[in-house]
């Protein structure tokens, strides 16, 4: 995740916790926003999105990604084999 992407997710983020604390946004609409707020600045804070995941081979393809995520398949695939024993 790159600089301006973590800036404007935490932008938007404190953007939307102040929607939501000065009674803008209220009810289910702000709880939504709130929930989106803590996972905008945790992906920010770690500088990695889950989202991102499928999206890596077709950066690998298209040459935007220059640096290695690691192999993120055989990590899940054992993940999900310790899951199911």
């Amino acid at each position: 995740m790159k600089t301006a992407d973590r800036a404007i997710r935490s932008i938007i983020a404190i953007a939307f916790i102040g929607l939501y604390y000065s009674g803008t946004v209220t009810g289910w609409l702000g709880i939504t926003l709130i929930a989106f707020s803590v996972i905008f600045l945790l992906t920010s804070f770690i500088g990695f999105c889950p989202l991102y995941l499928p999206l890596l081979p077709l950066k690998r393809d298209l040459g935007l990604v220059h640096h290695n995520f690691g192999n993120y398949q055989a990590f899940f695939q054992k993940l999900g084999a310790e899951h199911n024993t």
